[in-house]
């Protein structure tokens, strides 16, 4: 792991980078989730940097919208004699793998404003006791509903058992047919996310390092623990039965047109419930809010609609910004990185619908609806308690691994819990680089 520190310039107080003529960074990234209604807010960002350094062109590269192919496509790049790439902007679980192999340069966190970004999001770019990103977007898991299939008595479900039991009295209470939950259990990243959550959600913490204070996961354990509620579910028709080739657009979108009446979901899902193809919909669901609908009267909620609450084990998420070692414009891409983490980019992120990485955009005189501020402190408190994958250079092996055995254990004749004990060590094995 070899890396020089240079991240010379902070996020704030930049000095003019417009040095050269014709010099071009690229930045790859994946799919910018609020693009559609316009170009996006990722193009936005980068066009207001573009204006203020005539002399610098931004070429930005648009990955797949698929997280594993996103991956795929990077480590190919990188492991060629001519990485592209001046900027990646890499999903945090793939951290460890990028500083491990020498990839991404360090980053200093005085220099970069660390006491800025929201705690977890700041612990996820670390490795070896470095840092190795800035964090860009966060993003935890959060569990959407029907609020207006609520009724008097009804709470937001501790574990996953309500989640399972409450989706299925909502069921009982539409006047359509309709199946109860939707999750993201095809064969890629989505599914290791959902069976964590599953099992955190259980009381079980199974990952053994890999948390705070920059720790290398180590070993896991009881990760069958948990599994039994949905595999319940699937069982007796609650879980919608095409749940196990769908990502999250598919969950949306079932959720949106009514086939589910909850669903597990990323934050921007809020955002995009209501806007769809790049233009406004009558008829779609309106946001009752955070808990919205529950302790209330059920005559005044808004009907159709939705809520949001927090999971019963929720997964972190989030995206960072790194400079690669192979960029030959470290201090303008350092610049870019500043620009895009600056306080002004994270405040329009926040505003087309993602979870910002700045802590202090969650409390914002500048959010006019009560409604708005309540969801954004939930958010913050959400994130806060989120549990992070575990952080190893050896993460993607150890997630194909687990959707291997948990697709193969879920899908017809099944489902069946997994036996933990075959389990647990070949994940074990794969976290030693076996």
């Amino acid at each position: 792991m070899a890396a020089a520190c240079l991240f010379a310039l902070a996020a704030a107080g930049a000095p003019s980078l417009d040095r050269g003529d014709g010099v071009h960074l690229v930045l790859a990234t994946g799919l910018d989730l609020s693009a559609g209604r316009d170009a996006g807010v990722y193009l936005r960002l980068i066009e207001q940097w573009d204006f203020a350094h005539p002399r610098v062109t931004v070429d930005t590269v648009q990955l797949s919208g698929n997280t594993d192919h996103q991956r795929a496509q990077l480590v190919a790049d990188a492991q060629s004699a001519d990485m592209p790439f001046d900027i990646v902007n890499i999903d945090n679980q793939w951290t460890a793998e990028f500083a491990e192999q020498g990839w991404v340069r360090e980053v200093d966190p005085a220099e970069v404003g660390a006491d800025r970004f929201l705690e977890p999001a700041w612990e996820a770019v670390c490795y070896e006791d470095a840092h190795w990103a800035v964090p860009f977007i966060s993003d935890v898991g959060l569990l959407f509903y029907r609020a207006d299939l609520l009724e008097e008595g009804d709470e937001p479900p501790a574990d996953w058992a309500e989640v399972f039991d409450l989706a299925a009295l909502m069921v009982e209470r539409s006047d359509e047919p309709v199946h109860g939950y939707a999750g993201q259990y095809a064969d890629y990243e989505g599914l290791v996310v959902n069976a964590l959550e599953l099992v955190w959600g259980a009381g079980t913490q199974p990952i053994e390092g890999g948390g705070e204070d920059c720790a290398t996961a180590e070993r896991v354990g009881d990760l069958s623990t948990g599994l039994q509620p949905l595999v319940e579910a699937i069982r007796d028709g609650v879980v919608h039965p095409g749940v196990l080739t769908d990502a999250e657009d598919d969950t949306r979108a079932r959720f949106r047109s009514g086939e589910v009446v909850m669903m597990r979901n990323w934050p921007q899902a809020v955002e995009g419930l209501s806007v769809e193809q790049g233009r406004e919909n009558t008829g779609t669901l309106a946001f009752a809010g955070w808990h919205g609908g529950f302790g209330e009267d059920p005559e005044e909620i808004e009907e159709p609609s939705f809520g949001v609450t927090e999971l019963p084990g929720a997964a972190l998420g989030g995206q960072s910004l790194a400079v690669t070692t192979a960029s030959e414009h470290p201090e303008l891409a350092a610049g870019l990185v500043a620009h895009l983490t600056s306080e002004r980019s994270q405040r329009q992120l926040r505003d087309a619908g993602y979870a910002p990485a700045l802590s202090g955009l969650y409390f914002d005189e500048t959010v006019a609806e009560p409604r708005d501020h309540i969801y954004l402190g939930s958010l913050r408190g959400a994130i806060l308690a989120a549990e992070p994958r575990p952080r190893t250079p050896y993460y993607t092996a150890f997630s194909e691994e687990l959707r291997d055995q948990l697709h193969d254990h879920l899908s017809p004749p099944g489902p069946v819990v997994p036996s933990t004990e075959q389990f647990d060590d070949e994940l074990n094995e794969v976290l030693r680089g076996g």
